[in-house]
Formats: C-alpha cells, structure tokens, sequence
C-alpha cells in the first residue's frame, strides 16, 4: 500500500486522511506508513453499530429511529463521550451480556457497540 501511495504521489497532497473501518489491521498500516495523515473512522460502520444498538434497546421502530438520530448526530458532531454515556447507561440498564450470549442479544449489542466506539474513538473527529 505505501508502495502504490508513493507511486501515486499522495505524500503531495496537502491535506492527508487515512480512512478505513475498525479493524485492527488497517490502523496498523497506518500506523507504520502513514502515521502523518489524518486516521478517520469510516463513518458508515459507526452508523451501522449505532443503528443495531438503538433497534436493540428500542422495541417501538420510531423510538429506535429517534434514539438512533440522537446517536448518529452526536457522533458526526464529535461528541462521541455523549453517545458513550448513553450506551454505558443502556449496559448498565440491561446487564452485561452472558458468554453465551447471542450475537443480537441487546446486551451483546450494546457491548459490542460501545467496544467498537471506544477502540476507536481518536479515529471519530469528524467535524474536524
């Protein structure tokens, strides 16, 4: 990849971004070729977390689509310690998952959504 890039000339840029989802791996090849560019979370895989958490603790459909709005907003605004507070008042609220706990148990959901919103938090500064 820092191959291509070079190739490509993208160190020329003036703005640099390096965008990817939460997987570790990807945030490994920033860290090793492209430390200098911006991390930035892609923004549809926190919308998809934020989506199966608000329809988890929500059993009404228009009271998961508000909470998933409130959520939503929050983030792209980059108050990612508000949305956190919330999910962690829902965990709390719910429990905290059993190891057999099915992937879509709401507090599996919750759990997992405030991991992966958390392991990623420096990547979310979206307005910036």
């Amino acid at each position: 990849m820092a191959r291509e890039a070079k190739r490509r000339r993208v160190a020329e840029a003036q703005a640099k971004a390096f965008l990817g989802d939460g997987l570790p791996w990807n945030w490994s090849i920033w860290k090793a070729d492209f430390a200098d560019y911006t991390p930035i979370l892609d923004f549809i895989h926190v919308l998809s977390y934020l989506f199966t958490a608000a329809k988890a603790v929500h059993a009404d459909a228009q009271d998961a689509w508000d909470q998933y709005l409130v959520w939503m907003t929050g983030c792209w605004r980059g108050d990612i310690a508000q949305v956190l507070e919330e999910l962690g008042a829902w965990g709390s609220k719910l429990g905290p998952p059993p190891d057999s706990a099915a992937a879509n148990d709401p507090r599996q959901v919750v759990a997992t959504t405030v991991n992966y919103l958390s392991n990623n938090r420096e990547r979310k500064n979206y307005p910036a």
